[in-house]
């Protein structure tokens, strides 16, 4: 069981994708903006992070960029979930860390196939990388390319 970070200020998306995280076995940690998202890592550890791009306080890009600057969340993958289609906004994205774009609307095989192609098929959460190094930097040599998922 993975603890999935959800982080989204619409309540129907958040309510969605806590659904489609509890019915594949994993631990949602929920939170309505990049603020409690923040205060939420303080005391829970996540395995894997979905951060809605467009928030009102902070949004994904900035919300990416404060996670990883926390020592503990540098190797943990991080999804950006939206509706964007503008190259410039997917490469910023990917600049920001992102491992996958999920597309909204979301569906539970691409929530599936992301969390097992980033986490592995294993039940247990993914071993802890150390090293400050980007997390693409760190799967591509491995053989994985997993840069965008679509709806």
């Amino acid at each position: 069981m993975w603890n999935v970070l959800v982080v989204d200020d619409s309540a129907t998306s958040r309510a969605l994708l806590e659904h489609i995280v509890v019915r594949l076995g994993h631990r949602p940690l929920l939170a309505d903006c990049g603020a409690r998202a923040l205060a939420l890592c303080e005391v829970e550890r996540p395995d894997i992070m979905l951060l809605d791009v467009m928030m009102p306080d902070i949004d994904g890009w900035e919300l990416a960029v404060q996670l990883r600057a926390i020592e503990r969340l540098r190797c943990v993958p991080i999804v950006f979930q939206s509706s964007i289609e503008k190259q410039a906004e997917i490469d910023r994205c990917l600049a920001c860390g992102a491992a996958a774009i999920l597309n909204k609307p979301v569906r539970m095989a691409r929530v599936a196939a992301i969390l097992e192609s980033l986490l592995g098929a294993a039940t247990q959460p993914a071993p802890r990388c150390d090293a400050p190094a980007p997390l693409m930097q760190t799967l591509r040599p491995n053989g994985f390319s997993v840069p965008a998922f679509a709806a």
